[in-house]
């Protein structure tokens, strides 16, 4: 079996890989440079389906960023040109008029959390979980509406400690509003965000080849001290050598590649939670009707999130912990998941509402992440630096590293973070 040389690989293709990539080339013009990954398809978690014929594209994978917050995924957009949209959609907790006061209540359970947050050490919000800390200030029962209200299941993880479950509480789009701190300048992409890492493919030219179906199956090192990277592709086994790697995967695939010897104790440390995302698409906007356009409708159900578009043909639900692994097998077993999902959502319809009159969808489909949201248990994040440094010639990047936990933004400061370290005395001349 003949063996590939290389100056550096890059494992995994999702925007945080291209992206590191695309640095790497500007970094070390002439260098050897390819990207792996064992999907069919380049993008990782971006995940965008063209409905057709107007009805709009969905986002069953990663789909809004804050220019505020995340401003390296805005400058990647901008740089491509890639023209976006206002991703903006009212939290409505209970539509059959009692959303307002819904909100005002949420709001007042948050105002106090938010004041025993700040007034709490950091180290002592890092050792409790939000659910402890939200219970002993504001009660059970009062956390737990507001759980039912907000549409995350996530937040009741007895491992997601107090200071990154307020984070995320604070900083979604449709829960920031719960603090007085709405950021209305959530944006997606018009082309949806798959069509940023097509833009990212299409620059790497000649520059960098682009290896698809390739899962990566052990690593090794040769006495020099490259690294043998054994592939197993459609075609049979491949051997890559580099003298720097990049791994850019998702961390749970990263804690189990044979040869990559990732420290047990670090990786039992890191947990995750499922998350889905599905739609049913529709020949008109039925929801316009019942002033559901605009809004995101959240429920006890298994369908914890609605997205109601004002501007595309389809339903977008959101579930995660517990819901999401419900919701992934309905999809999978019941045969008539929509009349379930109409049934489901009755009780948050304007009264009288002929459930039987509403349209069948024209299409639906769901995307199941069985990693979808990881953190840190208890809070305890051993790799606070970026980036997670394994030998002089290879480097791990995830959002798990920053804090940017579950944002593509964290992914892409950690693969920025990486490259700068494995750049650094690094020849641009290629293996010999």
């Amino acid at each position: 079996m003949s063996v590939i040389r290389l100056d550096i690989a890059i494992v995994g293709a999702g925007i945080s890989g291209l992206a590191a990539t695309r640095k790497v080339l500007s970094e070390m013009p002439g260098a050897r440079v390819a990207v792996f990954d064992r999907a069919d398809r380049p993008g990782g978690r971006p995940c965008s389906r063209d409905l057709g014929d107007g009805m709009g594209i969905v986002e069953l994978g990663a789909g809004r960023f804050s220019p505020n917050s995340h401003p390296q995924l805005a400058s990647l957009t901008a740089h491509y040109g890639q023209a976006t949209k206002s991703f903006e959609y009212r939290l409505t907790p209970i539509h059959s008029g009692l959303s307002e006061q819904a909100i005002i209540l949420m709001s007042e359970i948050c105002n106090e959390i938010d004041k025993n947050y700040h007034s709490t050490e950091l180290i002592q919000r890092h050792s409790i979980s939000l659910r402890r800390a939200a219970v002993r200030i504001v009660g059970k029962a009062r956390f737990d509406l507001l759980v039912d209200l907000c549409g995350y299941d996530t937040l009741n993880h007895p491992d997601l400690t107090f200071e990154e479950g307020f984070r995320l509480l604070r900083q979604h789009p449709e829960t920031s509003i719960l603090f007085g701190r709405q950021d209305n300048n959530w944006r997606a992409l018009v082309g949806g965000l798959s069509s940023l890492v097509d833009s990212l493919v299409e620059d790497l030219g000649g520059q960098a080849e682009l290896n698809l179906e390739h899962e990566l199956v052990g690593i090794s090192t040769e006495g020099g001290g490259d690294h043998i990277l054994h592939f197993e592709t459609a075609y049979g086994q491949k051997a890559v050598c580099a003298g720097k790697v990049l791994f850019a995967l998702p961390i749970w695939n990263s804690c189990r590649i044979n040869g990559l010897n990732l420290p047990t104790m670090v990786c039992a440390r890191i947990q995750s939670v499922p998350l889905i995302k599905a739609y049913f698409a529709y020949a008109e906007r039925w929801w316009g009707d019942f002033g559901l356009e605009g809004r995101c409708l959240s429920t006890t159900s298994m369908f914890r999130k609605i997205y109601f578009p004002k501007d595309a043909n389809y339903v977008l639900i959101y579930s995660d912990g517990t819901s999401a692994n419900k919701l992934h097998e309905s999809f999978v077993l019941d045969s008539d998941i929509h009349t379930t999902f109409l049934q489901m959502i009755s009780d948050a319809l304007p009264f009288g509402t002929e459930i039987a009159a509403l349209p069948n969808p024209q299409d639906s489909d769901y995307r199941f992440w069985p990693h979808g949201i990881s953190f840190w248990r208890n809070g305890l994040n051993l790799i606070p630096t970026g980036h997670w440094q394994i030998g002089q010639g290879a480097a791990v990047c995830s959002d798990l590293f920053t804090s940017k936990l579950g944002w593509i933004e964290g992914a892409l400061e950690s693969a920025e973070s990486a490259v700068r370290v494995l750049c650094e005395n690094c020849i641009s001349s290629p293996h010999n």
